[in-house]
């Protein structure tokens, strides 16, 4: 069974990540966060949540901390080579519409209280949880073990009877959301 974080990878995984992590928390204050970005943009596909699959490609199960019968072992340092491609696409593209824009923001915060002020925001894109169709706190376990940080259980908007929330608690609460969202909105 599952009872550590460690329990989620073979040996040789677990022990690549440890020794990586163990370096990453020895760098300089400056990089430790892309660095931290880099290692656990890999964290699923290096773990046994990597199913495999007969066309020779893995694949980890989307919306489940489900671990199959037969894994597929991918190689973290392989993993972080595709996923240092894939930074370095983004901050290239992410250049080119920085240079053709004011100014862009990222915000991960709650949506029920926006830190903007009335009016200012010309473009919102939302990706609201559905009902109960995703139990995103009990999917952040891995992420959330390494960076020794845990999500509000009771913040969560995922409709889940075990922490008794219920379908009209969640319309409440995404309602809110919605009238935050369009308070920060530019008029037209």
């Amino acid at each position: 069974g599952v009872q550590y974080i460690h329990d989620f990878f073979t040996i040789r995984s677990w022990e690549t990540i440890s020794w990586l992590w163990k370096r990453i928390q020895q760098s300089e204050h400056h990089l430790r966060s892309m660095l931290l970005f880099w290692i656990t943009s890999c964290l699923n596909k290096s773990s046994l949540l990597m199913a495999y699959n007969p066309d020779g490609i893995g694949r980890v199960m989307k919306g489940t901390l489900y671990i199959g019968s037969v894994t597929q072992e991918m190689n973290p340092l392989h993993l972080l080579g595709i996923s240092q491609g894939d930074i370095c696409r983004f901050l290239n593209a992410a250049f080119v519409v920085s240079r053709n824009t004011s100014l862009s923001a990222i915000d991960t915060s709650s949506s029920t209280n926006i830190r903007l002020p009335r009016n200012s925001v010309d473009y919102a894109l939302i990706d609201p949880p559905f009902g109960g169709v995703v139990p995103f706190v009990e999917l952040n376990h891995l992420w959330e073990g390494f960076l020794h940080v845990h999500s509000k259980e009771n913040d969560e908007l995922t409709v889940n009877s075990v922490r008794g929330v219920r379908e009209d608690d969640y319309a409440t609460t995404i309602q809110r959301c919605f009238k935050e969202i369009f308070r920060t909105l530019k008029p037209g």
